[in-house]
């Protein structure tokens, strides 16, 4: 009896340490790689790495064997961080119980800031912010939207850019004997259920705030207007142009 054997070709990964001096190299800072590892899908292996100086920032990567390009998508999870504690800012002055997360998508990462990328007019900018409330506003929408509006002019009178907010008020019991801090909150503007990532709990999710605006066009925003545009929560974005 003749035995046949079909061959194949395991490819060959980057060993964990390899992939951390790649990282270093390309940005000047070390990094450490939390996940690696081949996925039969996509034929391709993919990595999870963190800057050692901010393990809030995610890096996603991939690459085909250990002599292909290695890519990865640092330099948006960065300025996406950087343009959450930019918002922080903002509502920290207005608002005592929420939380951010931004997408930050721009066509060349020629800076490390985010505020000097969006400070450029040459550059193709599109911000997509998450916001969560989760003070008790006891029906005061229009006093409750000042946070909102202010944080929207600090972008439209001084920088450049498209910017989606997608604020969610959150009934207040929702967060009883839970610790703001420790939740997490993912984005994703093409997936309603991952943008709330608590896609079970959303009957907490009292009304919903969404509007969009190019600050090239300079649109005048007011608290009557964002007023106008709350509405209940519901599964399915409308945008509104401001």
């Amino acid at each position: 009896m003749v035995l046949l054997f079909a061959s194949c070709e395991v490819s060959t990964n980057y060993t964990n340490p390899e992939l951390q001096d790649l990282l270093s190299e390309r940005y000047n800072k070390e990094f450490r790689i939390e996940r690696n590892q081949f996925n039969a899908e996509l034929n391709e292996f993919q990595f999870i790495a963190v800057p050692v100086n901010n393990e809030d920032v995610k890096v996603h990567g991939s690459y085909k064997d250990n002599s292909s390009v290695v890519s990865d998508n640092y330099m948006q999870m960065e300025h996406s961080y950087q343009a959450e504690e930019v918002m922080k800012e903002q509502l920290g002055k207005f608002y005592n119980r929420y939380a951010v997360k931004a997408n930050a998508a721009i066509d060349q990462y020629t800076s490390s800031s985010f505020l000097e990328l969006i400070s450029n007019a040459q550059r193709d900018i599109i911000v997509y912010y998450y916001i969560y409330l989760f003070d008790d506003i006891d029906g005061k929408e229009q006093a409750s939207l000042e946070g909102i509006k202010a944080a929207a002019d600090y972008f439209n009178n001084q920088y450049k850019g498209t910017y989606t907010f997608m604020v969610y008020f959150w009934k207040p019991e929702f967060l009883k004997d839970k610790d703001l801090k420790q939740m997490k909150f993912g984005f994703n503007y093409n997936s309603d259920a991952y943008a709330d990532n608590l896609p079970e709990k959303r009957k907490y999710i009292d009304q919903e705030l969404i509007f969009e605006f190019d600050t090239s066009e300079k649109p005048e925003i007011t608290t009557e207007r964002l007023s106008e545009l709350i509405a209940p929560y519901k599964k399915g974005k409308q945008y509104n142009r401001l």
